[in-house]
């Protein structure tokens, strides 16, 4: 599985959420900037979450929550 953040541009329209999806296509999480808080991830419900203050940040946890979910699934075989 291989999660994808949304490319922000505007991060006046990030303010309401941007979907993080999979490479399914399958809305798996949310994405919220806020000026002075950064950026807020949500994934599979609130199982995952975080709050990153750079996209460097945000990427290594998804990163990171991929390596997990690729891992449970390869051992629940």
């Amino acid at each position: 599985m291989k999660l994808i953040a949304p490319e922000v541009k505007n991060y006046s329209t990030a303010t309401a959420g941007e979907p993080i999806k999979n490479d399914a296509g399958e809305t798996v999480g949310q994405l919220i900037y806020s000026k002075g808080e950064g950026r807020q991830v949500r994934l599979f419900g609130g199982k995952y979450q975080g709050n990153f203050n750079s996209q460097d940040g945000l990427n290594g946890f998804l990163k990171g929550v991929e390596a997990v979910l690729n891992h449970m699934m390869s051992t629940s075989k």
